[in-house]
């Protein structure tokens, strides 16, 4: 039994540091355990042009000095609009990490997403697989909730016909069906804590759980179970950590019923108990760091996590956003 692991640079390819005071609260429990946070774009109003892209990282910085010394980047993302024209994009590209395609009304501030069968969508993805800017992509289409992301695959298909040579990340894959799209040459994927641990009993009950409810939600065992095969042995060089880590105040997520699971500050540990179970801890490395470098073609700050096999009691809160799995235990903690 393996009781200790060192990761090189984790990397959290996919989540949700808000703004303004939510931002303060997130960024630094995010800064302290991962060397970089790729920052997604549905804030309001949108992250819709380099300047704006610039800005966001440069607040996200400035919020997570107050977390760690330790060296962090945030890596931005611009909210996927038909009217980017090709000149538009080079001037962003050096500014982003990826693009984002939210389906109109299917998450969080998604109202400015686009109908994936637009013509227009097309003009774009054309001119970012000619820049080499890669789509990332929130995978569900109207229909059923549980089977909105597979109906989504038939645009994916579509896509990666049309454009052979641009690269389409699939963020928080959730669905068996959507595992099959990995075997397209382009696509690659994030996959969350939630989705590698947990199925729809644990957040639909009863009871009722707001604070693992998220978009797509958590489906059954045989979808959890194709996900770790896929990370473990089917498709384990495409798939990276993202942890859709997504914080609403408490009142808002029990009240409401707005989607998003927090993670961050404890998702490292999360990942280490999936991957330790199954008795695959050399291939966390990987999974947290190493494939996002090659995917995206970036060199994270330098930094090393230490996760020690010792009991880690999670927080009942962190201020007024209430965690995955809040007061319970894990089997790992980060040592400095």
């Amino acid at each position: 039994m393996v009781d200790e692991i060192v990761i090189d640079s984790p990397l959290d390819m996919h989540a949700h540091l808000r703004q303004d005071e939510m931002l303060r609260l997130v960024a630094p429990l995010t800064s302290r355990s991962w060397a970089g946070v790729m920052a997604m774009p549905n804030l309001s109003p949108i992250v819709d042009s380099p300047a704006a892209a610039v800005a966001y990282r440069a607040a996200i910085l400035e919020a997570a000095k107050e977390g760690s010394d330790e060296p962090f980047e945030a890596y931005t993302t611009l909210y996927f609009q038909t009217h980017y024209t090709r000149d538009f994009l080079a001037d962003a590209k050096p500014h982003i990490l990826s693009i984002k395609f939210y389906p109109r009304g299917m998450t969080t501030n998604s109202s400015h997403g686009c109908d994936p069968a637009d013509p227009g969508v097309y003009d774009v993805l054309a001119s970012m697989e000619e820049l080499g800017i890669p789509l990332s992509v929130h995978p569900e289409a109207e229909g059923y909730y549980h089977d909105r992301e597979e109906l989504f695959g038939k645009f994916v298909r579509d896509w990666v016909r049309r454009f052979p040579k641009l690269k389409v990340i699939l963020e928080h894959l959730s669905d068996r069906h959507s595992v099959a799209l990995l075997d397209l040459p382009n696509v690659h994927a994030t996959i969350t804590p939630q989705h590698l641990m947990t199925t729809g009993n644990d957040w639909f009950g009863p009871p009722f759980n707001p604070h693992l409810y998220c978009m797509p939600c958590v489906k059954r065992p045989e979808d959890r179970d194709a996900l770790l095969q896929a990370c473990f042995s089917d498709h384990p060089a495409k798939i990276m950590a993202g942890t859709d880590s997504a914080p609403h105040t408490e009142d808002r997520k029990v009240a409401c019923g707005c989607a998003g699971v927090f993670s961050a500050p404890i998702a490292i540990q999360l990942y280490a108990q999936v991957f330790a179970s199954a008795g695959k801890e050399n291939m966390l490395q990987a999974f947290l760091s190493d494939n996002a470098r090659r995917i995206y073609g970036i060199t994270p700050p330098k930094r090393t996590v230490r996760l020690v096999r010792e009991p880690f009691a999670i927080p009942s809160s962190y201020g007024n956003v209430i965690p995955m799995w809040a007061g319970g235990t894990l089997e790992w903690s980060i040592k400095a």
